[in-house]
C-alpha cells in the first residue's frame, strides 16, 4: 500500500516570526498534518512498531522540520508526540476575543455566494469556542451580514429562524431570482414574428398612421422603398424616401411586407403605475382626483395640492385670534414676583397716583377715538392702551407693573443694586416694571452711577496726531532716559533724520544731563524744539534756565503716557535691541550702532547719517561717496510713511468727547487701576490737561485718561434728574466747551445764570449736531 500512495511532500516553512504571528504557517501546518494522518491511516503504518512510525515521519516532513525536531529538549517515542510538539512550535498563540471579534464582524463580500459566506462564518466559529450557541450565532451573523437587504427583511419575518432554514430560504430566494433574470432577458431577447413570409413579395414596409400606432420604433436601413397609404410614413413608387427596416428589432414596426407582426413586451407605465401592454393603459379616459386632469391616476400625478392666497390668509387670521383668546387666558394664572409688602405699597401709591387713577378710568370706561382728547399727562400711555388691564387694585401692562411716580426713584435703584449694565438692568425691568420714560431715566441712572464710573473700562485709543516733520535735519529733537545692564543713558533722536545719540550717565540729576546735552548741542547745533516726557530732570527750574538760555523751545508730554513721546520710545527700543545682541555676541554696541546709522531708512529714504550730515560715517564696510540727498525729497517720503502708520492705526480708534476748563472729570489711577475725581483747571494742548484732585494736588494727563463725572455736574443744576432725559454717551452738554483755537488755559465757557440754570442743563447736543429738548407738556 505504501508503493500505491504518494506521501506528502515535506513540509517547508520560513522561520520567520513574521509568518508565525500572522497564522499562515499554523493554517499550513494543520493542513499537513490532516494530510499525514490521511495518508499514515491508508497505509496502515500504526501494525509497525513506534520506532518504524517515527522514522517513516521524520523522513517525509522534510530535512527543515527534522532539523527544528533535533533542537527539541526531549525525544518523542511516538508519532502523535511528535505531532504535538510541532503543533505546538507552529501554533499561533489563540485570543477568544480577537477570534470573535473577527467572526462578528465578517459580512459577506460582494462576488461572494450564500453557501460560501456561510462556509466561511462556520470556519470562523471553529475557534471562537462558542459551544452549543454556535449555530444560532453563525444563523444571526448570516442575517445581519447578508448584503441583500430583501433576502435579510425575507428572515426577519420568520418567527423561529435557525441556520438550515435560514439556508433554505436564501438559496430559494436566489434561485428564484435567478429564474426571473433569464426570463426577463429571454423576454427583451424576443423577436416579432413573421408569418409566411414570401421572398418573391416586394419589399414594402406598412407604417400605419399616428392615430393608431403603438409607438413602438423602427430599426432602419438604406434601402429605398415605396410607400403607400397615408401614415406617419410616406413614400411613393420611384422615388428615393427614407430608410426602412430590413430586419425586426424589439419594439419595431407591426406591418412588414404586409404580413402581420406580433411584439409581446410590456412596459412600465407612468400614467397609471402598472405594467401592461402599449395602447392597454387602464388610466386612458380616466380623470385624475388630484389635478382633475385626464389618462392618468392621482398617485402618478406630478402637481401638489397648492393653497390659495386667500385660505392662507383666512388660516392666519383664525391662528392669530386663537393666539390672543389663548394669551389672555394664560396671563390669568401668572405669578408675579412681589411680595406683600410690595403689593401693599404698590396698592397704597397707585390709589394716591393722581395720574394713574385718570388713567384707571380711561381703561375701566374706554379710550377716546382720537388722542387729542386725552389729558396731557395720560397722553404717554396713548401707544400701549391696548396692553393696559386693572387687577387687584394695580395698573398692568400685559405682566408688567405700571409704578406710581412716588415709587419710581426706589424701583430705579432697586433694578441697579448688582451695579449691571443698561442692558441687564433693561432687560429684568422688561420683566416686571413699567412706566413711560423708564428706558431713559435707567439709562440716566446708569451713566451718573459713581460707582460704575469708578470701575469702568478704560478708553478706547484715539485717532493718532502725529507730530510736525521738519523741513531740516536737528531742528526738533526728542530724548529719554532709558536703563541697561546697570547703567543710566541719555538718549537723543532727530526727528527728521532719525539720527540717534548715546550717552552713558553717572548720575541722572538735572546738572548731569544738562552738561552732556551743551557738549552735544555745541557739537551739532541748537535745535528749535526739544520734546521730553515730564520727568524730574526735565521740568526742574535747572533745566527751564537752560532751554532760556540756549534758545530752544521744551516741550513735555502727556505723564503716563509714553505714546506722545513715540520717535523717542522707538529709539530706546532699537537701541536696547542692538545692546542685547552685540553683548550675546559679546562685540561693542557702539560700531553695531554706527552700522545702524549708516543704513539706509528705506527703499527711498538714505541712511540718517546722509541725511543729517550729507554723507556717511567711515565705519568697517568700504564707503562710496555719493551725492547729497535733497532733504525736500526727505520730507515727502517720511510724510508719507508716516500718512500710512495713521491710516492703519486709526482703524479701531474712536474721537473722545472735548472737555472744558472747570468739568468735573475721573483719572485712571494706575496703581490701583481705578477712577479717582477730580476738576479740569487748565488745557495745556488739545488732549492734555491739567488736573487738581479732590487732595489738592495738581497732576498732567492726557485725554485717554479721563473721562467725563456727570454725576457731579446734574448735583448742581437737578436733584430730581432721575425724571428728565438721560445723558447719552454721544451726548456732551453745550454749556462749556473749548474751541481749538483757543490758548491753553483760557476759558471760553459761557455761564449760565442761576435762575435759568434748570433750562440749560434740559438741552443737549448730540455729536452729530442734533440739540435735544425734551416737551414741556410732559412736566419734566
Amino acid at each position: 500500500m505504501e508503493t500505491i500512495l504518494t506521501p506528502p511532500a515535506p513540509f517547508c516553512f520560513d522561520q520567520n516570526t513574521t509568518n508565525i504571528t500572522t497564522g499562515a504557517l499554523s493554517e499550513n501546518w494543520n493542513k499537513w498534518s490532516n494530510g499525514f494522518k490521511i495518508y499514515f491511516e491508508a497505509c496502515e503504518l500504526s501494525k509497525k512498531s513506534s520506532t518504524i512510525q517515527v522514522n517513516i515521519l521524520l523522513h517525509i516532513i522534510g530535512e527543515q522540520c527534522r532539523d527544528l525536531y533535533a533542537q527539541f529538549n526531549t525525544k518523542c517515542t511516538t508519532v502523535d508526540e511528535i505531532l504535538e510538539k510541532f503543533k505546538n512550535y507552529f501554533q499561533q498563540k489563540k485570543n477568544l476575543t480577537v477570534e470573535r471579534h473577527k467572526f462578528f464582524i465578517r459580512n459577506q463580500d460582494e462576488n461572494e455566494s450564500i453557501e460560501q459566506y456561510v462556509y466561511e462564518l462556520k470556519k470562523l466559529a471553529m475557534t471562537c469556542e462558542f459551544g452549543d450557541l454556535c449555530n444560532s450565532l453563525i444563523k444571526d451573523r448570516l442575517v445581519c451580514g447578508i448584503l441583500n437587504n430583501g433576502i435579510r427583511e425575507r428572515l426577519l419575518r420568520e418567527a423561529d429562524l435557525t441556520l438550515e432554514k435560514a439556508v433554505n430560504i436564501c438559496q430559494a430566494v436566489v434561485v428564484s431570482k435567478m429564474y426571473s433574470e433569464k426570463i426577463c432577458t429571454e423576454h427583451r431577447n424576443t423577436v416579432s414574428k413573421i408569418n409566411n413570409y414570401d421572398s418573391n413579395q416586394e419589399d414594402v414596409c406598412k407604417i400605419e398612421s399616428r392615430r393608431n400606432r403603438n409607438g413602438h420604433r423602427v430599426q432602419y436601413t438604406s434601402s429605398a422603398v415605396r410607400g403607400s397609404g397615408r401614415g406617419g410614413f410616406v413614400g411613393r413608387a420611384g422615388h428615393t424616401t427614407n430608410n426602412v427596416p430590413r430586419a425586426l428589432v424589439p419594439g419595431g414596426a407591426n406591418s412588414y411586407r404586409g404580413r402581420t407582426v406580433s411584439s409581446y413586451e410590456n412596459i412600465n407605465c407612468n400614467k397609471c403605475g402598472m405594467q401592461h401592454p402599449r395602447n392597454s393603459c387602464p388610466a386612458y379616459g380616466k380623470q385624475c382626483g388630484r389635478c382633475t386632469r385626464m389618462n392618468h391616476f392621482s398617485r402618478m400625478c406630478n402637481v401638489f395640492r397648492i393653497v390659495d392666497s386667500d385660505e392662507k390668509a383666512s388660516n392666519n387670521i383664525d391662528n392669530d385670534l386663537q393666539s390672543d383668546i389663548t394669551e389672555a387666558i394664560r396671563s390669568l394664572t401668572v405669578k408675579n414676583e412681589l411680595t406683600d409688602s410690595h403689593f401693599i405699597a404698590l396698592q397704597k401709591e397707585t390709589e394716591l397716583d393722581k395720574d394713574l387713577q385718570k388713567l384707571k378710568q380711561y381703561i375701566v370706561k374706554g379710550w377716546p377715538f382720537d388722542k387729542c382728547r386725552v389729558e396731557l399727562n395720560i397722553k404717554p400711555y396713548w401707544n400701549y392702551r391696548h396692553e393696559l388691564s386693572e387687577a387687584c387694585g394695580l395698573l398692568w401692562r400685559g405682566n408688567r407693573i405700571i409704578i406710581p411716580k412716588n415709587l419710581r426713584r426706589e424701583m430705579l435703584t432697586k433694578l441697579h443694586f448688582a451695579h449691571l449694565g443698561f442692558e441687564k438692568c433693561l432687560l429684568r425691568a422688561k420683566e416686571l416694571l413699567f412706566w413711560p420714560e423708564l428706558n431713559n431715566q435707567l439709562r440716566n441712572l446708569i451713566d451718573n452711577c459713581q460707582t460704575c464710573l469708578t470701575f469702568r473700562k478704560n478708553n478706547s485709543k484715539e485717532e493718532l496726531r502725529p507730530h510736525e516733520i521738519p523741513s531740516e535735519p536737528w531742528v526738533k529733537v526728542g530724548m529719554d532716559l532709558f536703563y541697561f545692564n546697570g547703567i543710566n543713558y541719555l538718549l537723543i533722536v532727530d526727528y527728521h533724520s532719525k539720527f540717534i545719540e548715546t550717552i552713558e550717565l553717572v548720575s541722572t540729576l538735572s546738572d548731569s544731563i544738562i552738561k552732556h546735552l551743551k557738549n552735544t548741542f555745541s557739537r551739532l547745533g541748537i535745535p528749535q524744539i526739544v520734546v521730553s516726557d515730564c520727568g524730574p530732570q526735565f521740568i526742574s527750574n535747572e533745566f527751564r534756565k537752560f532751554a532760556r538760555e540756549w534758545c530752544f523751545n521744551h516741550v513735555t508730554t502727556s505723564p503716563r503716557y509714553p505714546q506722545s513721546n513715540g520717535q523717542s520710545e522707538r529709539a530706546v527700543q532699537i537701541v536696547k535691541n542692538i545692546m542685547k545682541k552685540s553683548m550675546h555676541s559679546k562685540s561693542d554696541y557702539r560700531l553695531a550702532l554706527l552700522e545702524y546709522l549708516n543704513t539706509p531708512i528705506s527703499e527711498n529714504l538714505p541712511s540718517p547719517a546722509e541725511i543729517l550730515q550729507s554723507r556717511k560715517l567711515r565705519s568697517i564696510l568700504p564707503v562710496v561717496r555719493c551725492l547729497h540727498p535733497s532733504s525736500g525729497l526727505i520730507k515727502r517720503e517720511l510724510i508719507r510713511r508716516q500718512r500710512i502708520y495713521k491710516q492703519y492705526y486709526d482703524r479701531n480708534a474712536k474721537k473722545l468727547a472735548t472737555l472744558s476748563v472747570g468739568q468735573p472729570v475721573k483719572i485712571k489711577d494706575q496703581n490701583n487701576n481705578k477712577w479717582i475725581s477730580g476738576t479740569i483747571t487748565k488745557q495745556l494742548r488739545e488732549r492734555s490737561y491739567e488736573i487738581k484732585l479732590s487732595s489738592g494736588n495738581i497732576i498732567v494727563r492726557n485725554r485717554r485718561h479721563m473721562i467725563a463725572d456727570s454725576l457731579q455736574k446734574h448735583r448742581k443744576t437737578n436733584v430730581n434728574s432721575y425724571d428728565s432725559y438721560a445723558d447719552y454717551d454721544d451726548v456732551c452738554p453745550t454749556e462749556t466747551h473749548t474751541t481749538l483755537n483757543s490758548a491753553p488755559g483760557v476759558d471760553t465757557s459761557v455761564p449760565c445764570n442761576n435762575g435759568i440754570n434748570a433750562d440749560c442743563d434740559r438741552y443737549y447736543v448730540t455729536r452729530f449736531g442734533r440739540t435735544v429738548r425734551p416737551p414741556d407738556r410732559w412736566g419734566y
